[in-house]
C-alpha cells in the first residue's frame, strides 16, 4: 500500500433510546456468531507447553508463523512506542480481524504523531476514512463517500494467508520474502497479530539465538516468555528482541526490540480471541 490505512475500531457503544435529532444517521451494531464462523473454519487451539530445547523452539518458530491457523476472530487493542535517536513516537490501535468472512478493521487513534486514519477491507474492497471518526456514527458510507471523508478502492484478494502452511520452517526462511500477509487484510497490526516477520527475520533457525524462558499469564491467557538476539543475516538492525507470546495461537501479546539506535515496544492492552458477544464492525459501516 502506497499509504498506510488503519480502520476502525473505536465506535463500540451501540446507541439506544435515541431520537432521531440526538443523532442525523444512527448506525446499527450487529454481534458476531462466533459458533458460525467456527462452523465454517475449524480452528485448533495449541495446547503443547514447549520446552526450551530445539523441538521446542522449532515448534515455537512455526506457530508463530501459521498463527492465522489457530483462530477465526480476534479483537483487541495494542500500543506501540518507537524511539530512533532522541525522537519518540507513539501509536495505538484498536483492531478486528474476521479470518472466515475475510473483513477487518484497523483504527489508528489519533495522537501528537499521528492523525485518525480507518482502513475497513474485505475481499473485494479497501475502504479508506479520513476525517473526524464521529462522521462514522452520524453518516452513512454513500453520504461519507459523497463528502469525500470515505474512499473505495478495487482490490484483487490474494490468498496468501491459506497458502504455505504445509512448507517447513527451513523453507520459508530460504524464501523469506513469501508471506502469508501480504494480502494487507491485518494493516498495521500485522507484526503482531500474525508474527512471522518476528520468527523468520528476527529469531530465524538458529535455535541458540533464543531461548523459552518458561510460561506466566498475561491479559489472562497463557504465554510463552521468549528472549534473544536478532538475527543479523535476516534483519540488517539486529539487537535483542524479548516478547510474550500467546501459547494457543502464537501471536505476540507483549513485544520489546532494542538495537543499537532504535527501540520499538509494543504491548497489548486488551485481547479477545474467538469470544462470542462481539460487535460485527464491518457490518456496522459497511452496508
Amino acid at each position: 500500500m502506497k499509504n498506510r490505512w488503519i480502520g476502525l475500531l473505536a465506535g463500540l457503544i451501540v446507541f439506544t433510546g435515541c431520537n432521531e435529532q440526538d443523532i442525523e444517521k444512527p448506525v446499527t451494531a450487529l454481534n458476531i456468531d462466533i459458533s458460525k464462523l467456527n462452523q465454517q473454519r475449524t480452528v485448533i487451539k495449541n495446547m503443547v507447553e514447549f520446552k526450551d530445547n530445539d523441538q521446542g523452539k522449532h515448534d515455537l518458530l512455526m506457530l508463530m508463523i501459521n498463527s492465522v491457523d489457530y483462530y477465526n476472530l480476534i479483537s483487541g487493542k495494542m500500543k506501540v512506542t518507537s524511539t530512533y535517536l532522541d525522537n519518540m513516537s507513539n501509536l495505538e490501535y484498536e483492531f478486528q480481524i474476521n479470518i472466515p468472512e475475510y473483513k477487518s478493521y484497523v483504527y489508528q487513534i489519533s495522537s501528537n504523531d499521528y492523525s485518525e486514519q480507518v482502513m475497513i477491507r474485505d475481499s473485494e474492497k479497501m475502504y479508506v476514512f479520513t476525517g473526524d471518526k464521529k462522521d462514522l456514527e452520524n453518516f452513512t458510507l454513500n453520504e461519507l463517500i459523497e463528502k469525500k471523508q470515505f474512499s473505495v478502492e478495487e482490490i484483487s484478494r490474494e490468498n496468501n494467508l491459506f497458502k504455505f502452511m504445509d512448507w517447513s520452517l527451513t523453507n520459508r526462511v530460504e524464501d523469506v520474502n513469501i508471506t502469508r500477509v501480504a494480502n494487507d487484510l491485518y494493516g498495521d497490526v500485522a507484526p503482531y497479530l500474525f508474527p512471522e516477520d518476528i520468527a523468520l527475520r528476527q529469531l530465524g533457525v538458529d535455535y541458540s539465538s533464543f531461548t523459552i524462558k518458561g510460561k506466566t499469564e498475561f491479559l489472562e491467557r497463557d504465554v510463552f516468555q521468549v528472549e534473544g538476539i536478532i538475527n543479523n543475516d535476516l534483519y540488517t538492525e539486529g539487537g535483542t528482541i524479548s516478547m510474550l507470546v500467546d501459547q494457543q495461537t502464537g501471536i505476540v501479546l507483549e513485544y520489546i526490540r532494542n538495537s543499537m539506535n532504535s527501540k520499538v515496544e509494543m504491548k497489548m492492552e486488551s485481547i479477545s480471541i474467538d469470544e462470542g458477544g462481539e460487535i460485527d464492525l464491518y457490518s456496522k459501516y459497511i452496508k
